[in-house]
């Protein structure tokens, strides 16, 4: 091999560890929630929505009808990750 050609051929070795698609200097984006979390965390907050507006409707206050959908949610869907939260 040439003096002339080995340069050229460690600058196309560090330039393809360099530009690679698995840097080092990428930053890492933050772990997503799961598609599973995303719709129990869904469902909860509808749930809790509707329960707490038929517990206003029967007459409760909304501080103490919050309280209750709550309880409620998580004595009925105790299985879920969402009611453990």
């Amino acid at each position: 091999m040439s003096d002339k050609l080995r340069p050229v051929i460690f600058c196309l070795i560090g330039a393809t560890f360099l530009f690679t698609g698995c840097s080092t200097f990428k930053k890492k984006s933050p772990p997503e929630k799961s598609i599973t979390t995303q719709v129990e965390q869904s469902f909860k907050q509808r749930w809790i929505e509707r329960r707490t507006s038929e517990l206003v409707g029967q007459g409760k206050s909304a501080d103490a009808a919050m309280n209750q959908a709550v309880s409620e949610f998580r004595q009925r869907y105790e299985f879920t990750g969402a009611a453990q939260e």
